[in-house]
């Protein structure tokens, strides 16, 4: 068995490890040795400490260490606080960059037990789709190397799709935990906007865009994990960040109806493929019990220009932040970017911030009558590696396929990334979103399609 614990999700490694069928020290083996195969491949794990990793696993088997993920394997990204490591976000100025705390979601994670085996890869300070940089090099799809592993959590996706991890920390300011957990065929949660903390360990504070839009996040291959992940990522209150919530405790949430508007037509191109997924994911559904009823939303006209509406102040301010960045792709994708965003002045962001209200209004009338709602996640077949910077218009181009990814975090409310097969090589999947503090009909509403699907197995390279 030890050799194949590496496969085996969070949850049954913990019962395992209780149970004392295996030892966590096993587990924690299995998966570097699993990461020496793969990762020299993938560049997914960009920075280890096998002893360390090792230490606590005894600590686990000694019970110095206890919780109910004991003993399973995780990964944090590379652009979030985690003491000892550095917090580099993927550029090299901020290569050996002190952390100056452990995040409160990454210290949930530890006290349940959670054996660290690394850091994933992102994109140049965490801003592109596609997961690449000059400190750490390139990150590959395991499924296709031709496709984009997504970004900014690509590192984290590739890590749990091929097993170097059974689940993963990562964050999403517009699309960076669902868009590669589309691109991984595996399962991504954004929670609600406020529920995770994410400040705390960072002194120079949010800017606009992050503190309206930025959140951490789960990936994981299968329902039960992501659920237990999740838990553990909002289990440590702090009080150092203003935005953050406890949210209603779960015997105070109402039970809302089980329906489901499905969105085909949102007044821009979808794929065949994209469709076939969105009406895979309401056939299974409906088997599980779920009412379906194709809809269609108002304003995403609107809705699809907000992300860059908001975030236009802080892109004009990172436009003389590239040459200290000193990134070529993401100096390349932004330069070609930047002159397609509106007006960043104050007066355009009180219209934005105006705008994101109403929208915010019309999408709870929707939830009043209909608690889910179910769209693609891209509209398209698959975004190709560093497709990003391709073409000086190729942001413009991926912006509108990634139209739901992008701009659902200006909202606020919490969505999740379901895999529902493949198209050929590429991984397919849709989103469903819920009412704010609604996390738990989103699970279970991704265990309904997943138990219709099948399970997520990990993969080995299939190139």
């Amino acid at each position: 068995m030890g050799d194949e614990l590496w496969r085996l999700e969070a949850v049954e490694q913990a019962r395992l490890v209780r149970d004392r069928v295996v030892t966590a020290r096993e587990v924690t083996e299995s998966h570097l040795r699993r990461i020496d195969e793969v990762n020299p491949l993938l560049n997914a794990v960009v920075r280890r400490d096998d002893d360390a990793a090792r230490r606590r696993a005894d600590d686990v088997d000694s019970g110095r260490v206890t919780g109910p993920l004991s003993g399973a394997i995780a990964t944090s990204k590379t652009n979030t606080d985690h003491i000892p490591w550095p917090n580099d976000n993927g550029v090299k100025a901020l290569r050996d960059n002190p952390s100056n705390g452990t995040a409160a979601c990454i210290s949930g994670m530890e006290s349940a037990g959670l054996v660290f085996v690394g850091r994933t890869n992102t994109p140049a300070f965490s801003l592109r789709f596609h997961t690449g940089n000059d400190l750490h090099g390139e990150t590959w799809n395991p499924h296709d190397r031709s496709i984009t592993p997504g970004g900014s959590s690509g590192g984290a996706g590739v890590a749990v799709a091929t097993g170097m991890c059974a689940v993963a920390h990562g964050n999403d300011v517009g699309g960076s935990i669902r868009f590669p957990a589309f691109c991984n065929g595996i399962l991504g949660l954004r929670p609600t906007m406020g529920r995770m903390v994410t400040g705390g360990t960072n002194p120079a504070g949010r800017t606009g865009t992050s503190s309206v839009m930025a959140t951490h996040g789960p990936l994981a291959r299968t329902v039960r994990d992501l659920r237990a992940v999740y838990a553990a990522m909002t289990s440590q209150p702090d009080p150092g960040d203003p935005l953050w919530t406890a949210g209603p405790a779960a015997a105070e949430l109402p039970v809302l109806p089980r329906r489901v508007a499905l969105v085909l037509d949102d007044g821009a191109p979808i794929d065949p493929c994209v469709r076939e997924s969105l009406e895979s994911a309401a056939h299974w559904l409906q088997m599980e019990g779920y009412e379906v009823e194709v809809s269609t939303i108002p304003r995403t006209g609107d809705l699809f220009r907000m992300w860059k509406r908001i975030a236009a102040a802080d892109i004009t301010m990172l436009e003389a932040m590239l040459p200290g960045i000193d990134d070529t792709s993401m100096t390349e994708v932004f330069t070609n970017w930047i002159p397609t965003f509106p007006s960043g002045s104050r007066e355009a962001h009180a219209s934005a911030m105006k705008d994101r209200d109403e929208l915010r209004t019309v999408w709870e009338g929707i939830f009043a009558d209909t608690p889910l709602v179910l769209v693609p996640s891209l509209a398209s077949r698959s975004m190709a590696h560093a497709e990003d910077c391709s073409a000086p218009d190729a942001m413009v181009s991926l912006e509108e396929r990634a139209r739901w990814e992008l701009n659902l975090p200006a909202l606020g409310f919490p969505a999740v990334a379901v895999p529902t097969g493949f198209d050929g090589t590429a991984p397919q999947g849709v989103q469903l979103v819920a009412p704010s503090f609604r996390e738990d009909m989103l699970l279970d509403a991704a265990e309904a399609i997943e138990c219709q699907r099948g399970p997520v197995e990990a993969v080995d390279p299939r190139w």
